[in-house]
């Protein structure tokens, strides 16, 4: 009975190939029965001495990989970051109404159109947080006049990343951390 290796394929029920190629150029497909997990596990026996294989180069220990949502980093996905590079954690503080969140938009605006200053954007976990907070600035929210949205009081801190690098493509790249803190906070 013909079988494919490859998961969703559909070569060996008589379907297309899921790469697209002609099923006896396929190297996932057979036309033989697939091997039986006994066959496999014999196989596997007969190949071996018994022996560890010293000469045969170990797969390196698979690391999680971390997934932001873009929207605003944790307290202990600031940590995480500023444990693992050279980072600056920027609190910025003040009374409702006093600009806050439209200071971070307005810096990260600054780089829309290339480098500002001395310093390239090099990337950014909160991508989408900064550019959720800074739509309603923007001519795509139809309003007829620039706004920021207020941040809401939480108990819960909200973080802000931002990645800059000189233009000096020899230094390295600095991750800076920003608060982005309700000003009912201050108040307390």
């Amino acid at each position: 009975m013909p079988f494919c290796t490859t998961e969703g394929c559909q070569g060996a029920k008589g379907g297309t190939c899921l790469e697209g190629l002609a099923l006896d150029k396929c190297t996932h497909y057979s036309e033989k029965d697939p091997p039986t997990t006994d066959q496999v596990q014999m196989n596997n026996l007969a190949l071996s001495d018994g022996e560890p294989d010293d000469d045969i180069p170990k797969k390196e220990e698979e690391k999680p990989i971390q997934v932001y949502s873009g929207l605003a980093l944790s307290e202990k996905e600031c940590n995480l970051l500023m444990a693992n590079s050279l980072s600056h954690f920027v609190l910025l503080g003040g009374l409702s109404n006093s600009g806050k969140t439209t200071t971070l938009t307005s810096l990260f605006n600054l780089f829309q159109n290339g480098p500002f200053g001395q310093f390239l954007f090099a990337g950014s976990r909160t991508m989408a947080g900064f550019e959720r907070r800074s739509h309603e600035s923007r001519t795509a929210s139809g309003r007829t006049s620039e706004d920021t949205a207020r941040t809401r009081f939480s108990e819960q801190h909200e973080f802000l990343h931002l990645k800059v690098q000189q233009q000096d493509q020899n230094k390295k790249s600095v991750d800076l951390i920003f608060t982005d803190i309700s000003g009912e906070f201050f108040r307390r």
